[in-house]
């Protein structure tokens, strides 16, 4: 596939003996199919590639395998419906909640490229999973937890520049612990609350939780 595999229904198995191999920067749109590997199935990436969820409510499958190569996820399925993690996902690029809800199934959630500007999609997360957000610079957009699916084991915070931060613009419960390696957690009028015996790690003078500035 040199551009883009468009999967709109059934499932596109790769079995034993069988290689789908993706070009430079191509995308996987999942708009109500699912790709799957049987046996020796393997994915053949030699470049980064991108994955966008479309439409529908979809369990993840094979197209997020591809380890360093997955460049950029969208989840745009529109209100009510679900992307939910079959394992843990590592963005290098930019991750994307335009619409619906990613819910992290007990599976982390790493950002090492940044956070869209317009976020309107939101994470439904429980004390089985974490998150990291490591980026370069303040992150362009926030993190949006859905109400009643709104606590994580741990987050931790990598976020470079002079006062990089990370927004949260709901409450959040972190269950376990909040470990600052750079920059600060900026939860504006909403509560972060930590449990009962929770920690905080790697606090300093430019690492910190701000319920003050204006962002």
């Amino acid at each position: 596939v040199h551009n883009t595999l468009n999967l709109v229904a059934g499932n596109l198995a790769v079995f034993t003996g069988g290689v789908l191999a993706l070009g430079s920067n191509a995308t996987i749109n999942i708009a109500g199919g699912t790709l799957s590997l049987t046996g020796t199935g393997a994915l053949n990436i030699i470049s980064n590639y991108n994955v966008n969820y479309t439409l529908d409510s979809v369990t993840t499958g094979a197209e997020l395998l591809g380890g360093a190569t997955l460049n950029n996820v969208t989840v745009n399925t529109g209100a009510g419906h679900i992307v939910t993690l079959a394992n843990n996902l590592t963005v290098a690029g930019i991750m994307t909640l335009q619409s619906g809800i990613l819910n992290l199934n007990a599976h982390n959630l790493i950002v090492n490229g940044n956070i869209a500007a317009t976020n309107a999609g939101r994470i439904a997360s429980d004390s089985l999973s974490s998150i990291t957000i490591h980026t370069a610079s303040t992150v362009l957009g926030a993190l949006n937890f859905t109400p009643l699916a709104d606590t994580v084991r741990s987050l931790t915070v990598f976020v470079g520049g002079l006062n990089g931060n990370v927004r949260v613009n709901t409450n959040l419960v972190i269950a376990d612990s909040l470990h600052f390696i750079q920059g600060s957690v900026y939860i504006g009028n909403d509560t972060l609350q930590m449990g009962v015996l929770g920690t905080i790690t790697g606090a300093s003078a430019t690492s910190y939780v701000d319920r003050k500035s204006v962002v």
